[in-house]
């Protein structure tokens, strides 16, 4: 197909729908989503566990979203490649990359991972002992993902090792022949310290790599004591109008995918307004 490639508007699916639908197709285009983010385990309801799913029933999934002419972004897979056992997250990823070849998705997402099970110990993510840990982790799995012509979605979060626009940097020069896309949640970006500088952070971000930008995470946050938390959108502080600015700014066409949408029409409520502000 050939055309400028079209901004889309869309959600995570387990948000709006499950796989449990008598007509999936029709329950999509009833939805109005243009595009998913797709993870799978949180909207199917099948006894394997995501390492054996069959391509039967992954091609199945896949010709349920042609139909209904909906896109699929990104495939998650959202592993800690910091795990003490980082190869049977290896594994997983690598399983996940072959669902996105089969279902010809070009983009399987994850973050950087942790070292630590509460996340207000987050600098210990932060170390450069870690920073190389990922890296070596990533290989295999970028690898992978170039031998069967899928990219790597990274999504930088303010709690990992990959969290600003210099880290993310660094992870591409390790990489500089590989198929990286990145994925920008900028409300991942923020923490208690930043929160109230968030257009000096998103733009330092996008300064440096908008071109790699393919996907935009949109949730809202608000301020707990000393920590951020997630809400849906237009429900917070996040200034989504300077982040919509800078898609703009950029000249860039991500797929948006609005996360935290409670349900069908919240998500139809928040997508209007989107369009609207896009100009759309």
């Amino acid at each position: 197909m050939g055309g400028e490639r079209k901004l889309r508007i869309g959600a995570r699916i387990h948000d709006l729908l499950q796989d449990s639908q008598l007509n999936m197709s029709a329950a999509l285009q009833e939805s109005s989503v243009e595009c998913v983010q797709l993870t799978l385990p949180k909207f199917v309801r099948w006894s394997e566990s995501p390492q054996n799913y069959s391509m039967e029933k992954i091609q199945k999934i896949q010709s349920d979203f042609q139909v209904a002419d909906v896109g699929i972004s990104v495939l998650s897979c959202y592993v800690n490649p910091l795990a003490e056992n980082v190869k049977k997250e290896q594994d997983t990823f690598c399983r996940f990359i072959d669902y996105a070849a089969a279902m010809g998705v070009q983009i399987v997402g994850t973050e950087t991972g942790s070292v630590v099970g509460d996340l207000r110990e987050y600098e210990k993510n932060h170390t450069e002992e870690n920073f190389a840990r990922l890296i070596e982790a990533l290989r295999p799995m970028l690898d992978y993902a170039a031998d069967r012509g899928v990219m790597v979605g990274i999504e930088s979060v303010a709690y990992y090792p990959v969290h600003d626009e210099n880290t993310f940097q660094r992870l591409k020069d390790a990489f500089p022949n590989s198929s990286i896309a990145c994925i920008f949640d900028p409300t991942n970006l923020l923490h208690i310290g930043n929160y109230t500088c968030q257009r000096e952070v998103f733009d330092r971000f996008m300064q440096k790599h908008a071109k790699d930008v393919r996907v935009v995470h949109l949730k809202d946050f608000v301020v707990a004591g000393d920590w951020l938390e997630e809400r849906t959108l237009f429900e917070g502080s996040l200034d989504v109008a300077y982040v919509l600015e800078l898609i703009k700014k950029y000249a860039i066409t991500p797929d948006i995918i609005v996360e935290n949408a409670r349900g069908v029409e919240n998500y139809k409520n928040i997508k209007a307004r989107l369009t609207a502000m896009l100009g759309g």
